[in-house]
């Protein structure tokens, strides 16, 4: 029994520090990451991404993602909804929150403020679990928790260059008792801080290199560092370092100028990547942009 008791806890915690970041096309799908990115497309987008991590591996985390927001007033305001759904052994997430942005111009660029309010809910099936004594108490009951969700961030983009600092949760969520609840603790807040170049090599060839650094739930400092490389418009091909825990490579496809597919394979340098097949992920996005260019470096 104390032993299913370890596997079971020991397999949340690698999860747990698996989906820290959610996805790893954060530079083409970034509402998870901060509210401040919505209205900034200059019209109406919509993504949705399919994560399965760990292949192979029973149990393993499975993430969807589906995102809009648009601007209003102008492009003065943003606004915009993500629901996300995550299921890692017997405990599956869903987390729906809508958020808002103010811009302002900014020397020349654009610079949103943002904020993101919501609700999740968490289902532990601890019935599901098999263990060796079926009359085990521990695991005869399941528990659901409801939670608030409270996030912000700040965005500056312009025409070669965008930054963002994020703190996608203020919030805090422990696990006591049967349940889960959530407190505010500021040395707890797990920041993020995401750049990004667009260099124009040449009239069809656009480098695109970019970093995220942020505290990991160990409080260690940890750091993507991605290279996006960009042809005429219509495919652009990636690789991604995470850490030196993962590597990443990308691939993405405009089908038409206004809706793109991606796809990027995980390998990880952890014990459990000689059990699993990586991870896999796909994005779908659509700008519903059609009668004027936009040139910009992001890839959100």
């Amino acid at each position: 029994m104390k032993y299913v008791t370890l596997i079971i806890l020991q397999f949340m915690v690698l999860a747990g520090f698996a989906q820290q970041i959610p996805i790893s096309q954060y530079m083409h799908h970034g509402l998870p990451l901060n509210p401040a990115i919505a209205g900034s497309v200059g019209a109406m987008s919509i993504s949705a991404t399919s994560r399965e991590q760990w292949t192979g591996f029973e149990g393993a985390p499975s993430t969807q993602i589906i995102s809009a927001h648009s601007p209003f007033f102008s492009n003065t305001f943003g606004a915009g909804v993500l629901i996300t759904n995550d299921r890692i052994g017997v405990t599956r997430t869903t987390t729906a929150t809508i958020m808002g942005s103010y811009r302002l111009k900014v020397l020349t660029g654009n610079l949103h403020f943002g904020l993101r309010g919501g609700i999740e809910q968490a289902h532990n099936s601890w019935s599901e679990v098999r263990t060796t004594d079926n009359q085990d108490i521990l695991f005869a009951n399941d528990d659901r928790s409801v939670l608030p969700v409270i996030g912000t961030g700040v965005y500056y983009y312009n025409s070669t260059f965008y930054c963002s600092l994020s703190a996608p949760s203020l919030l805090n969520k422990v696990y006591q008792d049967g349940g889960y609840f959530a407190e505010f603790d500021i040395l707890k807040i797990r920041p993020y801080f995401n750049t990004g170049l667009n260099l124009q090599v040449n009239d069809s060839w656009v480098l695109r290199p970019s970093t995220l650094i942020y505290k990991s739930q160990s409080d260690y400092i940890k750091m993507d560092i991605n290279m996006l490389l960009a042809y005429n418009k219509q495919i652009e091909l990636g690789l991604s370092s995470r850490s030196t825990e993962t590597f990443v490579g990308m691939l993405r496809y405009w089908v038409k100028p206004q809706f793109s597919i991606a796809y990027s394979y995980d390998m990880e340098r952890i014990a459990l990547s000689k059990y699993s097949r990586g991870s896999h992920e796909l994005t779908l996005r659509y700008d519903m942009i059609y009668n004027r260019q936009i040139n910009n470096p992001r890839f959100f």
